[in-house]
């Protein structure tokens, strides 16, 4: 049937947009440059170790809302390791994630590719929602193959969790006028 086409169809989009957003984790690692990915990850770091959310290092953005979303991540890493064993205290953890900074912004790639998919899966029932469900299963094709969103969900930066919250936060508020809760 029509209904049967059509969530086969947007279950092929959700399954190719994971496939091409969480395909480059790893590409161009161990990166020897000091750029934005790395500044999110040294950022939340920091956030760590000054026990703050303040951006206080002269290299940080204000606010790096990526690397609020890492902070608590590299934390329970950090503690579950310290806790374990691996890591000699919190002073081996530090040694650990300076001898290791690059591969933590794989973790900051996961998290963007893990929203750049959530937001596909928010946008189609945003859509569907508003228009209907085939200008929604369009409107999610566009967006899976769309190269400057699977750039932003390939690569450790704060636009698609941003993205992805303003559209999660527009279906709410439709949810909600509709509801009355």
């Amino acid at each position: 049937t029509r209904k049967q086409f059509l969530y086969f169809g947007f279950s092929a989009l959700i399954f190719v947009g994971v496939v091409i957003r969480f395909g480059a984790l790893r590409y161009g690692l161990p990166l020897d440059v000091f750029g934005d990915e790395f500044v999110h990850v040294a950022t939340a770091f920091s956030f760590l170790n000054d026990m703050t959310l303040r951006a206080t290092e002269a290299f940080s953005y204000v606010p790096s809302f990526m690397a609020l979303i890492l902070a608590p991540f590299f934390g329970i890493f950090g503690g579950i390791g310290i806790l374990t064993g691996v890591f000699s205290g919190i002073d081996g953890f530090k040694e650990f994630a300076i001898l290791n900074s690059t591969e933590f912004i794989s973790a900051a790639r996961f998290v963007s590719a893990l929203f750049g998919t959530a937001f596909l899966w928010i946008l189609f029932l945003f859509t569907r929602k508003v228009i209907g469900e085939w200008p929604a299963l369009v409107a999610t094709l566009i967006a899976a193959f769309d190269f400057w969103l699977v750039h932003e969900s390939q690569i450790g930066h704060l636009w698609m969790p941003s993205v992805a919250l303003v559209m999660l936060s527009s279906y709410a508020l439709i949810r909600m006028s509709e509801t009355g809760r």
